[in-house]
């Protein structure tokens, strides 16, 4: 994505299913907004699972 400069994927534990899923993104530094005087990353949780339910398949 576009506003989205890094990411890393990696297994977390899980007691139900052996692992989790884990994404740690780090936003792009020009991908930014203002919002109440502090900057916000340009993207929120739900753009970013759209975007990546386009591109992806479903297994990952």
């Amino acid at each position: 994505h576009p506003a989205v400069s890094e990411c890393c994927v990696l297994g977390l534990p899980d007691l139900d299913y052996g692992e989790a899923v884990c994404a740690i993104i780090v936003p792009a530094a020009d991908a930014k907004t203002k919002e109440n005087g502090e900057f916000m990353p340009a993207i929120t949780l739900k753009e970013l699972q759209s975007w990546a339910k386009d591109k992806l398949a479903p297994y990952k």
